[in-house]
């Protein structure tokens, strides 16, 4: 679609990075191509800190210097980045990982069904639980 109409297709995959596709690629690991923009966080599946954003080079030079929240933002310390490192190693690497991830939401599913408590269909390790009504969304909130 973003082809079709000459646009840039960005995706905000912070909760795929890591955790999704054969090799935690993320949600889109069969999507991307040369003209989109990814963007995640190092902070969830990484367990470190900080953001990238994956595009073409004149993109991302273009953000380098553009970007307010780039140019005000300190680096961040070797260390960081080297466990960064490390841990993009070990996603794209250890796929055990993932399968216990995928079983631990098996599991839920299957703890829910027993407890008669309502889930959306999601393939995800994000899973939305149907409460009802708002009040005792509300009530089970304060609880």
């Amino acid at each position: 679609i973003a082809a079709q109409n000459n646009s840039q297709l960005i995706i905000d995959d912070a909760h795929g990075i890591g955790v999704l596709g054969k090799y935690g690629k993320g949600s889109t690991e069969d999507l991307l191509n040369d003209e989109t923009i990814l963007v995640g966080t190092l902070s969830k599946a990484f367990g470190t800190f900080g953001a990238f954003v994956a595009a073409k080079k004149d993109t991302v030079q273009w953000l380098i210097q553009r970007a307010h929240s780039y140019i005000y933002t300190t680096a961040i310390p070797p260390a960081i980045a080297e466990a960064t490192r490390v841990s993009l190693k070990l996603i794209q690497e250890d796929t055990w990982r993932r399968e216990k991830l995928v079983e631990l939401v098996n599991y839920f599913h299957k703890a829910c069904k027993q407890m008669n408590i309502k889930l959306t269909y999601s393939n995800t390790p994000i899973q939305p639980v149907i409460v009802g009504p708002s009040d005792l969304t509300i009530e089970l909130t304060r609880k």
